[in-house]
């Protein structure tokens, strides 16, 4: 386990990657905790451990319900205020996809490209745009 960070430049350095850091070379989780809980965990502080299990949460039930999900289940609407299943997995990928541009890349929040912009911009904010655009 290292006890500082590896080396970067200033520009890798962003606060995001010093928490990753410091979140997840320092806590190491229970075997028997569940990934299908989120909650506390073991190591973690409480604002850490519900970051951590949520994610976790995620990594183990997106590839679930992309593997078994037929189109109809991805364009399922509960009613006119939700978000489609399909949108909310698009809506996993722009936020991984802004958190990237910024933490790896340096690239300043909302200052993307024009292509990422266009691209990522609607399943980031969901709501009636992505009820209308991403079904089917």
């Amino acid at each position: 386990m290292l006890s500082q960070p590896p080396e970067l430049s200033q520009d890798q350095c962003g606060t995001r990657y010093r928490f990753l850091w410091a979140t997840s070379s320092r806590a190491t989780p229970d075997s028997q905790e569940s990934d299908t809980i989120v909650g506390p965990r073991k190591g973690y502080s409480q604002k850490s451990a519900l970051l951590s299990s949520m994610m976790a949460f995620t990594r183990f039930s997106s590839p679930h319900v992309n593997k078994r999900s037929r189109t109809a289940d991805l364009d399922f609407l509960l009613d006119d205020n939700a978000n489609r299943i399909g949108a909310l997995l698009l809506h996993l990928v722009a936020i991984e996809t802004f958190f990237q541009l910024n933490t790896f890349d340096g690239v300043k929040w909302d200052a993307w490209p024009d292509s990422v912009k266009q691209k990522w911009d609607v399943p980031d904010g969901l709501g009636e745009p992505a009820r209308k655009n991403h079904q089917g």
